[in-house]
């Protein structure tokens, strides 16, 4: 009967317009729902990885606060979630009753009429119901289908996140690089208005340890990233051994180096996995001669399951500096031609500090070495420096090197001349002496009230010079020193190359030979009493300066004067009932 099938089937285009309707709305609320649960457990996942500091400031009932708060509008919007799709099935189940009755109705009249016999319309409403079942089905699963979608969305929009760094499809192999280095113009930025390292060049060579200092955010560890093609420069080159690094397979290219990072990441494993996670498959004699090398064996075979102790979450069973030693285990026995040192003592103490500098100065051997550190104990070892400020090479003492370096290097040479210009006490050297540029800067000493710097290839012979900066009164003060009293005595002194004031005139520059021989030392006789000598010297032939008003009183009427401020402030205060 054409009536009745037209009938049957004439609640299609409701249950696809219904379906559609609501398929956008049910997608959209189910993402809300995914985002908000995936929130609240973030909130789980933070805290408990800083639970230590949570603790620490008694905010156990905020963050349970917080993620109770999260928790309710994930609820609240679940519940919205699922009152859509009530609402939903309730439309295709009216839908499809719709449809049941309007043929039940048609039927019923052809029954009365003779067309159809009541068998018949029974065996129609059958067919009928096998065809609206499946129907009701399809359009219950579409709407749970969309919390399944919204899911698969978030996980290949994370799959289709485009790499920061692409490989070229020619990429050629590198088995094991020679270590030389050389940056060129390299300026890099994670967004146009995040500009973080400008015009940067230098160059190491092969077995050179480079120390590079600077202060927090000057792009110490952004060079590092770069180095090790994390990111890409956006603009100037960086090369390996004479070839651009974006030549080589990312693979081998990150081979090559090992990476001592400042808050070393270990793995919920043992030791030995963790160890071993440099070089899988690494036999157990390999492990062990690495972990010694790194002086963590001693404390290693103390555990009560050695080598299979497990470190706990990212090795929170172990202290900072077993976990530093362990990450230096596991640079040795990766072996690579070029190591990268990130703060490795920063934050551990002086008993730990002195175990792993001296595993970091067996793993330096034989090695290019790229160390990011303040600590001196570190920076003795280094053969190069390299000083960044504000993202800029303010201070280069690394060589120039035609044979590594690519038919672009004397721009580069000309651009770290101009990068060694601006730095303040090159600036203020050639002020004085116009002529004589250093040939590199190495910092000494960085304090508020000082800093000390030492200018290579200036002095006498090409001899050294220290530059120090320092405020007015303190700068006056050895400036008549050295102009005035040590050129009356007799005993030999460092040689003076200048005083120059700065243009704000609160801090001013001295430039002085840098001290040569036996370092001093106050607990031997002899150097103590050559230094009272000397001394002794200095304060006698001072008295008559100091009298003229270049120098202040540093002999018995200073402590004299110090003496009758101090009476006049005990009668001051002598009455005073919070001190009685």
């Amino acid at each position: 009967d054409w009536q009745l099938a037209l009938i049957a089937i004439a609640i299609s285009p409701g249950l696809f317009v219904t379906s559609r309707a609501f398929r956008r709305r049910l997608r959209r609320q189910s993402r809300e729902v995914k985002k908000l649960e995936s929130s609240a457990l973030s909130i789980v996942q933070e805290v408990l990885s800083v639970l230590r500091i949570v603790k620490a400031f008694g905010q156990e009932a905020r963050e349970e606060q917080r993620f109770v708060l999260r928790s309710r509008e994930g609820l609240r919007a679940r519940m919205r979630l699922a009152g859509m799709e009530g609402a939903f099935n309730l439309l295709v189940g009216v839908t499809t009753a719709a449809g049941l009755a309007a043929t039940l109705l048609i039927g019923i009249r052809q029954v009365r009429s003779g067309v159809l016999t009541l068998g018949e319309l029974l065996m129609v409403m059958g067919y009928l119901n096998q065809l609206y079942e499946p129907l009701k089905t399809i359009s219950r699963k579409a709407a749970t289908l969309q919390l399944h979608l919204a899911s698969a969305e978030r996980a290949f929009a994370l799959l289709d996140e485009p790499s920061d760094v692409e490989e070229r499809t020619n990429a050629r192999p590198l088995a094991r690089a020679r270590g030389g280095i050389v940056f060129h113009n390299v300026s890099f930025a994670y967004g146009k208005d995040r500009p973080v390292l400008h015009d940067i060049s230098f160059d190491v060579e092969p077995g050179t340890r480079l120390g590079i200092v600077g202060a927090s955010g000057a792009g110490k560890s952004t060079l590092m990233s770069l180095l090790t093609r994390f990111y890409d420069p956006t603009s100037g080159q960086i090369w390996l051994d004479g070839i651009d690094l974006r030549a080589y397979k990312l693979e081998d290219l990150r081979r090559q180096f090992g990476v001592v990072p400042q808050d070393p990441v270990l793995f919920s494993a043992s030791i030995g996995e963790n160890i071993a996670y440099a070089r899988p498959g690494a036999a157990q004699g390999e492990i062990i001669t690495a972990a010694q090398a790194a002086n963590a064996h001693e404390f290693i075979v103390g555990l009560p399951q050695g080598y299979d102790t497990q470190v706990g979450e990212r090795g929170v069973q172990l202290s900072g500096g077993q976990r530093q030693r362990i990450a230096i285990a596991r640079a040795f026995l990766k072996d690579s031609p070029v190591l990268v040192l990130d703060e490795p003592t920063s934050s551990v103490d002086a008993g730990a500090e002195a175990a792993i500098v001296e595993a970091i100065r067996a793993l330096m051997r034989g090695r290019t070495v790229i160390l990011i550190t303040h600590r001196s104990s570190l920076l003795e070892s280094c053969t190069a420096l390299v000083v960044l400020e504000n993202g800029r090479v303010v201070a280069d003492s690394t060589r120039p090197r035609a044979s590594a370096r690519p038919s672009a290097a004397p721009s580069a040479v000309s651009g770290r001349r101009s990068n060694l210009r601006r730095h303040p006490a090159v600036h203020a050297w050639c002020q004085l002496y116009p002529h004589d540029e250093p040939r590199g800067v190495t910092p000494l000493r960085i304090g508020r009230r000082r800093k000390v710097y030492r200018l290579e290839g200036v002095g006498r012979a090409g001899a050294t010079v220290i530059a120090k900066q320092c405020r007015k009164a303190a700068a006056q003060v050895e400036r008549a020193v050295y102009e005035e009293i040590l050129p009356r005595v007799t005993v030999p002194s460092l040689h003076y190359y200048g005083f120059l004031a700065e243009p704000d005139n609160e801090h001013c520059w001295l430039f002085v030979e840098e001290a040569a021989g036996v370092g001093y030392s106050n607990l031997l006789a002899e150097h103590r009493s050559q230094a009272a000598q000397w001394l002794g010297l200095l304060h006698t032939s001072a008295a008559d300066v100091a009298a003229g008003g270049r120098l202040p009183d540093g002999g018995p009427g200073r402590y004299l004067a110090l003496l009758r401020v101090a009476r006049e402030l005990t009668q001051q205060y002598l009455d005073n009932p919070v001190l009685s």
